[in-house]
C-alpha cells in the first residue's frame, strides 16, 4: 500500500502480526530543518512504530538542530542514524531522509564499543538485521586502514547478530572523498569477501558514493544481513540484462537482490550509472543521457523480475551537479512518476566522469 504527500511518500506491508513502512521525506519549500525533523517525529509516533534504519542526507552543519528535536523521541538511541553530507538544491537544509519502521515484533537493539550500530527482528519467515552508522574507530590511520577497520566492525556487529557475513545482501558505502581513494578500497572490500568466501555464496548488491560524515572518518556504511527461516523465504542474485557483472572490471557487488517469500517480492537494486555492457562510462559531459541511460538499465532489471517503477519503495538519486536535478524531474514527470519516493542529493560518484546515479528499493504483492 503506498500513500504519497507534499514532500512524504510512504510504502507499507501489514500482514498477521507485523507492519512495516518504508517512508521518504523531504524538506516542503521554506520549511526549516527543526520544522523537517519535528515531521519525521510525528509520523513515526502517529504509527506508534519503531525506528529500524534512518538514513539522512543533508549538510553537516544541519546536523545539530535537526538531532537536538529527534532525541526527543521515545527510543532515541537505540537505532543508529547514518548521517551522509550529501547537499540539497539550496545548499543548507537536508536533502531527505528514508526510514524503515516495523510494528507488532520484537525488536533487538544491538550495540558495538558503546554505540547502537544495529537493529534485528523477524517476520515469521527470515531474520533481519539492518546495521548502520558502522564506521573506524581510528580516524588518524590511511583512509585503506580505516575501510578495513570499518569493515572488522561490520564482521563483529554481524556475529554479535548471530550473522555471519555471508548473510549479507545490501550494502551502502560511503567514502570521503571517494575519487582519491576508490581504487584501493575496492582492493580492501575484495579481499575481505573472498577471505570470507562471498564468492562462493551470494556478492551484496551495493551503493558506493561519496559523503563524509561527522565522526571524521574516512569510511562509514549501511548494511542488510538475512537469515530464512523457512524454505519459503528465498534470496537470489539478480544480473543487468544491460550491464555485465561488476566483478568483471573490478567492483565487488551484484547488480541487484530479490527477497522472496509467501505474497511478498522485494527487490534491492544497486547503485546504477551510464555504463555499457562492457564496463566503461558512456555519454561523457552529458547529464541528459546519462540520466537516461542510468533509467533504461535500472527499468531493465526490475522487468525482469515482473516489475515497474510504479513498484518503488526508496529511490536516492546521485548527482555530480546538483543543477542536472530538473533534468531528472523532467524524466520523472515523462513517465508519470512525480509521486515517487526519492531523494536527490549531491555527491561525487565512484567515477570522475560520471554525472548520475541511482539505487532503489522495490516491493510488489505475489501470490502466496
Amino acid at each position: 500500500m503506498s500513500n504519497h504527500s507534499t514532500g512524504m511518500d510512504i510504502a507499507s506491508i501489514h500482514r498477521p502480526g507485523y507492519s512495516e513502512w518504508n517512508a521518504t521525506l523531504r524538506p516542503l519549500p521554506h520549511e526549516r530543518t527543526s520544522e523537517f525533523a519535528r515531521r519525521f517525529v510525528l509520523l513515526i509516533a502517529r504509527h506508534r512504530a519503531e525506528v529500524i534504519k534512518l538514513e539522512i542526507f543533508s549538510p553537516l552543519s544541519a546536523r545539530a538542530e535537526m538531532l537536538e528535536v529527534l532525541s526527543e523521541m521515545p527510543g532515541y538511541g537505540q537505532w543508529p542514524i547514518t548521517w551522509v553530507e550529501g547537499l540539497s538544491e539550496d545548499g543548507q537544509r537536508p536533502s531527505g531522509l528514508h526510514v524503515m519502521a516495523i510494528q507488532g515484533v520484537q525488536v533487538d537493539t544491538l550495540r558495538l564499543k558503546g554505540r547502537s550500530v544495529g537493529r534485528c527482528f523477524s517476520d515469521g519467515y527470515a531474520r533481519h538485521l539492518i546495521l548502520g552508522e558502522i564506521l573506524a574507530d581510528d580516524t588518524t590511520r590511511s583512509r585503506p586502514e580505516q575501510a578495513q577497520e570499518a569493515f572488522d566492525n561490520l564482521v563483529a556487529a554481524l556475529a554479535l547478530g548471530g550473522m555471519e557475513l555471508t548473510d549479507t545482501v545490501r550494502t551502502w558505502l560511503f567514502l570521503d572523498r571517494i575519487l582519491e581513494w576508490y581504487g584501493p578500497f575496492n582492493t580492501v572490500r575484495t579481499e575481505l569477501f573472498q577471505k570470507h568466501r562471498l564468492f562462493d555464496h551470494l556478492v551484496p548488491a551495493s551503493t558506493g558514493v561519496s559523503g563524509r560524515n561527522a565522526a571524521g572518518s574516512a569510511f562509514q556504511m549501511m548494511a542488510w544481513a538475512v537469515q530464512p527461516l523457512s524454505n519459503e523465504f528465498t534470496i537470489n542474485e539478480v544480473s543487468s540484462p544491460l550491464q555485465c557483472p561488476a566483478p568483471q572490471y573490478g567492483s565487488s557487488f551484484s547488480r541487484a537482490v530479490e527477497l522472496n517469500l509467501p505474497g511478498l517480492q522485494r527487490i534491492t537494486v544497486s547503485g546504477t550509472a551510464s555504463i555499457e555492457p562492457g564496463g566503461k562510462t558512456v555519454h561523457l559531459d552529458d547529464s541528459k543521457a546519462q540520466i537516461e541511460l542510468s533509467m533504461q538499465v535500472v527499468e531493465a532489471i526490475l522487468e525482469s523480475r515482473s516489475m515497474t517503477f510504479q513498484h518503488a519503495t526508496r529511490v536516492s538519486a546521485y548527482f555530480k551537479d546538483i543543477k542536472d536535478v530538473p533534468l531528472f524531474e523532467a524524466w520523472r514527470r515523462r513517465r508519470g512518476l512525480e509521486n515517487w519516493p526519492v531523494i536527490c542529493t549531491q555527491v561525487d560518484i565512484c567515477r570522475d566522469d560520471l554525472l548520475f546515479e541511482l539505487e532503489m528499493d522495490a516491493m510488489a504483492a505475489t501470490h502466496p
